[in-house]
């Protein structure tokens, strides 16, 4: 049976444009919304391991470790910090991590192996992190990078990577690196216990990395010699305070597709 049999014999709906959902279902890559979006166009919640693999962490459980074997790897930058389940609105999954009381205290957590590949020419990667903060001046990153031995605040703490950075003056950039960074002001100021959605797609075929806010396009990068491809990287996040307060970050979910070469 075909994947778009499967789903709909599960009751599980292909949306979108009729041509288009029969192409993808043909090769098992199923839209799923909203196709303004950064899924626009991506496989569906049903992904065919053949044309693609997904990755999803809806932090019901933290698996926080010192090796490379499973879950997380945290890292302090400095000081004592906490990464634990905790709800901001009560109910699901939810990360809340939490900086020390000393200015530069925070973490760096990435996943314990180099799962995602910006592929030139053909690849796409589809990536969203829903994020809040629970105080204006609270510092997060989230995205793709190399394996991360440093700060990655701080310069040349990213080598290789596309992600979203959030300053201690409530300033969102939209970032790639490769041969030299390129951070982008958002124009996005994130009100205290809120949740964003913050989304990217590396558009190979294009050369070009779309960044999303609430599925609202807000910088086009083409620097091509500043996008990584052909790098292997890790799914991370990193919370730091500027000042001597605590600061706190929360993180719904982190996902990501990237469709498989030949597809």
């Amino acid at each position: 049976m075909s994947t778009k049999g499967r789903l709909l014999q599960n009751g599980i709906s292909v949306g979108g444009d009729k041509t288009r959902q029969l192409a993808h279902a043909k090769t098992g890559l199923l839209t799923q919304g909203p196709s303004n979006g950064p899924w626009g166009k991506a496989p569906g919640p049903f992904v065919d391991p053949a044309a693609a693999i997904r990755f999803h962490e809806d932090f019901f459980e933290i698996n926080v470790n010192d090796s490379d074997e499973v879950g997380w790897l945290v890292t302090a930058i400095a000081g004592t910090n906490t990464l634990i389940v905790d709800g901001l609105n009560g109910y699901g999954g939810e990360a809340k991590c939490s900086t020390g009381t000393t200015t530069g205290d925070g973490d760096y957590v990435q996943w314990h192996a180099k799962i995602a590949s910006p592929v030139a020419t053909s690849g796409k990667i589809w990536f969203t992190a829903k994020v809040a903060v629970a105080q204006t001046s609270a510092m997060f990153q989230v995205g793709l990078s190399q394996v991360l031995v440093a700060d990655p605040f701080t310069a040349g703490g990213i080598t290789d990577g596309i992600w979203f950075t959030h300053g201690s003056t409530n300033v969102l950039s939209a970032n790639v690196e490769e041969a030299a960074n390129t951070s982008t002001d958002t124009g996005i100021t994130m009100a205290i216990n809120t949740y964003y959605e913050l989304g990217f797609l590396f558009d190979g075929p294009n050369d070009r990395v779309l960044f999303y806010v609430d599925n609202v396009l807000v910088h086009t990068e083409e620097t091509i010699a500043n996008i990584p491809e052909n790098v292997d990287l890790v799914p991370f996040f990193s919370y730091k305070t500027a000042a001597d307060a605590a600061r706190n970050v929360y993180f719904d979910w982190i996902s990501f597709i990237q469709k498989r070469t030949g597809v």
